[in-house]
């Protein structure tokens, strides 16, 4: 899947659909440091497990961009009673571009239907854990071979696995086809505090540099960029990065909610979010990733209609 899912985005942002992104990355291309903030809702009680990315160049200084999102969004979407026309304006800043992914079935788009999942997950383990070990320090060694145990166990939890290496294969694609386009110098990662980024020492991490390192040795190049990873607060209740999340809050809450059919009743809290951010947006792309007879990345868009003649 990893791979897979990593090619099918680049396929996806290399057609119509990415159109836009294409034009962002263009109009950013003097700049070589990047980050990526994300965030995920998977709440039960909501239509779509959501993964949020934003990517933010770094075209003015760190504390400059944090001082921009923290005075727009003062606080988490959950702490709000409304979304401000601040926090509209700071989603529409063409600075930023963000991406909202839909994977209600992360075990399926995961095993691409195999029919034993759990037999596949372990495959994938091992297969990860054989390609890292020549050479690696015990310590480095650590995570994969914690998470390769965890994964012969009758407890091993697969939906948890399984998103752990979707977002890595949503990152990964992101990030291979922005350094097609834009030379990278230095990208930071820095995730919300949630299972699949603290569990196993921030595997996570590793498996965006082996995936990405992996595309560029496929292609004849060297890693042209070096990946920075930020490490989330294991306690308390903010993160030292916390307004850099702050984004990918909003457009998780909004996506994770929306039933991607029908308009979003108009005094919901993340209605100014669909109305007046994602329709027509210059700046953020929805897709929706699932798997039937094989996996599919389909394009969720909104757009006004022309008045009546």
């Amino acid at each position: 899947m990893h791979p897979t899912l990593s090619e099918g985005i680049f396929k996806i942002l290399s057609g119509e659909q990415g159109r836009e992104f294409r034009r962002f990355l263009d109009s950013h291309s003097h700049i070589t440091k990047w980050m990526v903030a994300a965030d995920f809702c998977f709440d039960r009680n909501f239509p779509n497990k959501t993964y949020a990315i934003t990517l933010l160049p770094a075209s003015t200084s760190y504390d400059e961009i944090i001082k921009k999102i923290k005075d727009s969004m003062p606080k988490d979407i959950k702490k709000i009673k409304t979304v401000s026309p601040l926090a509209i304006a700071i989603l529409n800043d063409e600075q930023f571009f963000h991406f909202g992914f839909v994977v209600n079935d992360p075990i399926a788009v995961f095993s691409g239907g195999e029919p034993d999942p759990k037999a596949y997950a372990l495959s994938t383990i091992e297969q990860l854990y054989d390609g890292v070990k020549a050479g690696a320090s015990k310590e480095s060694l650590k995570p994969f071979n914690t998470l390769l145990q965890e994964a012969k166990a009758k407890r091993f939890n697969l939906s948890a696995y399984c998103e752990l290496m979707i977002f890595s294969a949503i990152v990964s694609g992101l990030l291979i086809f922005t350094s097609k386009f834009i030379t990278l110098e230095l990208v930071g990662i820095f995730p919300d505090r949630d299972t699949i980024t603290i569990q196993h020492d921030r595997i996570y991490g590793e498996l965006i540099r082996l995936s990405v390192d992996g595309y560029h040795i496929n292609t004849g190049s060297r890693m042209p960029f070096e990946i920075k990873i930020g490490i989330p607060n294991t306690t308390g209740r903010l993160m030292w990065y916390d307004e850099l999340i702050r984004m990918p809050d909003y457009i998780a809450s909004f996506v994770s909610q929306w039933n991607m059919k029908d308009l979003p009743a108009a005094d919901s809290k993340s209605s100014p979010i669909f109305y007046d951010s994602y329709v027509d947006s210059k700046n953020l792309l929805v897709f929706n990733v699932h798997h039937k007879d094989q996996m599919y990345i389909d394009f969720v868009t909104a757009k006004k209609q022309p008045p009546l003649p």
